[in-house]
């Protein structure tokens, strides 16, 4: 988001606290395989032995968007994972400041 700043301070956390959604579109072996990890500011995101990992500050772009697109880039090597990856992310969200009520 421009002029905001945003980290992710607890991403396996986060996931966790998501869990309805981001299993909600997985098949059940994507289900049992998917894993999210923090090692300081390792981010990753792993299914089927395959790993994503980044630093903090990618992840958080993955994670919340990055203004003007996803960088394809940061595409895992496994289609699964990568099937998993687009799917997911950016999560949807509301713009910073605005009253939700």
């Amino acid at each position: 988001m421009p002029g905001h700043t945003m980290r992710l301070l607890d991403f396996p956390g986060l996931m966790d606290d998501l869990e309805e959604y981001i299993r909600a579109g997985l098949s059940g072996r994507q289900r049992r395989e998917l894993g999210f990890g923090q090692d300081g500011d390792s981010h990753t995101i792993g299914c089927g032995g395959e790993l994503l990992t980044m630093n903090g500050g990618a992840m958080t772009q993955l994670v919340l968007g990055i203004p003007g697109g996803w960088d394809a880039s940061l595409s895992a090597s496994r289609d699964d994972l990568r099937e998993i990856v687009h799917g997911l992310f950016p999560l949807p969200s509301k713009a910073p400041g605005l009253n939700s009520r």
